[in-house]
């Protein structure tokens, strides 16, 4: 029987839909996995390509696309929160305060100076906000712009190891923290956190040599805070008395992170010139070891040091004591007023091995924890800082102390405005014996 009229337009208006370029392929129910039934045209051809996305599906037969189409499992049409822009007047208001500015400080003491500038304390003297707290102590550290153009030969990261390492790193008691960073027409300008209770080397000189207690309670400290540096792939290079500071919660802080390097694959050897000091005993003619280990023998003399209140080794210059480092071979003096135990001379001789690889802690923070030594710490409290301290330090209102170094010229520094003392606590040459705080 012949179709009819209706059916044979039917089925031309069929084939028409399945040979138009423009035709929508049909969507099927969702099936397992969140895949898509597609019925494709009917179009002679081997060359197709079905392309799923994330929330769209496209059909391309032979090079010509029939257009991307909306999921319907998916998507969903996102409607704005106001429909129309609120008012200035509605807008709401960040309630916290602005950022410092350098404008908003004023030195008032000079803390120290090194090879890369000074190091001033300073405060904060802005009131326009109900959260401003006028009088806040922060540390500065001012590096000349000349010393920047200096390091020409280096990368730029040798350049900014500093104020890169410490803004990668999340706060933590036992580091310094970065406030912020500040510039004008001479220097860049770093705002620390200050520690109020002077350093390590302060305290080894009036207090050593040291209980073993007290001794393992330092170590401890600064454990956790090389553990929390190597954990974030930096290594600090320069850890010694002097760039370890006292809180005023009485734990230690690293800090200086001026030598401070990202701990690469495979511990690579740089190469360096051989006239520059390497505190760590992995010296040799043109490279050293770089790796986490150098912290931990610096830790080892440190150790060796709060008991002995002596060096493990001795040189006349820096190249003979690298050579006697290398070699090995270091005494324990006899002291009366320390009691140092087999347990404790044994962990400070692993950490002094003169070979990295079979230093302790090469193969990481484990190897240390687990030493007859630490075995009563409860590295958990070290971590949340529940000790009590073992001794009282002197915590001198540092403002009303006598200035030991003399504060930086306001032309040295045009952007920071420097504050004179009161008479009686300004520098002067009656006291160049005196030590330091």
């Amino acid at each position: 029987m012949p179709p009819s009229r209706t059916e044979s337009a039917i089925r031309r208006s069929r084939r028409s839909l399945d040979k138009s370029p423009t035709m929508r392929p049909n969507f099927g129910a969702a099936v397992e996995d969140d895949e898509i039934q597609v019925r494709e045209p009917k179009v002679p051809s081997t060359n197709r390509k079905t392309t799923v996305g994330l929330d769209r599906i496209a059909l391309e037969v032979d090079g010509l696309r029939y257009g991307w189409h909306l999921r319907p499992d998916i998507y969903h049409e996102e409607v704005p929160e106001y429909p129309t822009a609120l008012p200035v007047g509605l807008k709401p208001k960040d309630p916290r305060p602005a950022p410092l500015l350098l404008e908003d400080l004023e030195c008032i003491k000079t803390l120290g100076e090194g090879v890369s500038g000074k190091v001033v304390l300073v405060r904060t003297t802005r009131r326009s906000h109900p959260l401003d707290r006028p009088g806040t102590l922060f540390a500065m550290k001012i590096v000349t712009r000349k010393y920047f153009r200096s390091l020409d030969q280096y990368s730029t990261y040798d350049k900014n190891c500093e104020r890169s390492a410490l803004t990668e790193l999340p706060w933590n008691p036992f580091v310094t923290g970065l406030i912020a960073t500040f510039v004008d027409t001479r220097n860049v300008y770093l705002a620390l956190e200050f520690a109020s209770s002077g350093t390590l080397r302060s305290l080894i000189r009036k207090h050593a040599p040291l209980s073993a207690s007290t001794i393992q309670f330092y170590f401890c400290a600064i454990a956790a805070g090389l553990t929390f540096l190597h954990d974030h792939d930096i290594v600090h290079r320069d850890v010694k008395p002097e760039n370890i500071l006292i809180g005023a919660g009485g734990y230690p802080v690293l800090a200086d992170f001026g030598s401070a390097r990202k701990l690469e694959a495979d511990f690579v050897r740089r190469v360096i010139d051989e006239d520059e000091l390497i505190k760590v005993n992995e010296f040799e003619e043109r490279d050293f070891y770089f790796g986490p280990t150098v912290d931990w023998y610096a830790t080892g003399v440190i150790l060796f040091e709060m008991a002995t209140r002596q060096f493990p080794y001795y040189g006349k210059t820096d190249k003979s004591c690298a050579r006697r480092i290398l070699r090995g071979g270091y005494k324990w003096p006899r002291v009366k007023e320390a009691r140092l135990g087999r347990t404790m001379k044994a962990f400070v001789d692993a950490l002094l091995e003169a070979d990295p690889a079979n230093r302790m802690g090469m193969y990481g923070v484990q190897q240390i924890m687990k030493h007859p030594w630490l075995r009563n710490v409860d590295w958990a409290k070290v971590v949340s800082r529940e000790y009590v301290i073992p001794m009282e330090l002197d915590d001198p209102f540092t403002t009303q102390t006598w200035h030991r170094d003399p504060l930086p010229q306001q032309k040295m520094v045009p952007g920071l405005r420097v504050v004179k003392p009161a008479l009686y606590l300004r520098h002067d040459k009656r006291f160049r014996g005196r030590p330091e705080i």
